[in-house]
């Protein structure tokens, strides 16, 4: 049985760790405490930033639109799954997980994948997937992607170079490719 009479009214475990909440206030992804409740924060980009495309003035995208639209130029790049060339159920696939800003909306990060291979290979990032990865990029880019992955960048920076790289490189979108809108998602 645990002892307990000497721990005040509402103690928390994390708020008796040297760990300062208020100090990390803000700051996007970081987990906040708060009277012992624990909450993860929601995305960084403000929507209602304004950055320079191709010489044009336009809204900064919210990372779910980034995501939106960065899937389907990957989708539409590729065409079909590229380990086993269905054309159906397609999916965008990051080598580094997606909280890595710094090659999230690289385009040598990304690869086309239908749901079964996509699943499949999620659990071999370390094996298979790394050698084909490798095999695919040469080791001199392969090299090259694993070190951008290691910088820092800012979410709102990625967005942007997102939006950069999608206004420089248009590609045919094809219409069948299917976007989710915020109403299909229940949170």
């Amino acid at each position: 049985m645990k002892n307990t009479q000497f721990r005040p009214k509402g103690y928390s475990p994390l708020l008796a760790t040297p760990f300062n909440p208020k100090k990390y206030e803000g700051v996007p992804g970081v987990m906040n405490a708060y009277a012992g409740k624990v909450r993860m924060k929601r995305s960084s980009a403000k929507s209602d930033q304004m950055v320079t495309i191709s010489g044009r003035r336009e809204k900064l995208w919210t990372l779910f639109q980034a995501d939106q639209r960065w899937s389907r130029f990957i989708r539409a790049r590729d065409g079909k799954c590229q380990r086993c060339g269905a054309t159906e159920n397609q999916t965008n696939s990051h080598f580094h997980g997606r909280r890595c800003n710094s090659v999230r909306f690289h385009p040598d990060n990304c690869d086309d994948f239908c749901v079964f291979c996509h699943e499949e290979w999620e659990t071999r990032k370390k094996a298979e997937y790394r050698e084909w990865k490798m095999a695919q990029l040469g080791l001199k880019r392969y090299q090259a992607l694993q070190a951008l992955a290691m910088k820092p960048m800012r979410q709102s920076e990625a967005i942007r170079q997102c939006m950069q790289y999608l206004a420089d490189n248009k590609l045919p979108m094809d219409e069948s490719i299917p976007t989710i809108e915020l109403e299909e998602i229940n949170l």
